[in-house]
């Protein structure tokens, strides 16, 4: 539900959303600087349970 929201309100504003499918945090790091995204977002839950889940959001170098 989450990832769907991220990217309906990203592509609502124009932006171009590739979806890299399920990897670590560090992965979408190195995606989003060799590809030179303007960023990235990272879904995540991590080890906490179903309430808790987050969004990581990556600078255009890669960092969070």
């Amino acid at each position: 539900m989450i990832k769907a929201a991220v990217i309906d309100g990203l592509t609502s504003t124009g932006c171009e959303v590739v979806d890299i499918g399920i990897v670590p945090t560090p992965t979408v790091q190195i995606i989003t600087r060799e590809q030179n995204a303007k960023g990235g977002v990272v879904v995540t839950a991590s080890h906490n349970p179903l309430p808790w889940n987050g969004i990581k959001f990556i600078k255009v170098k890669g960092y969070s």
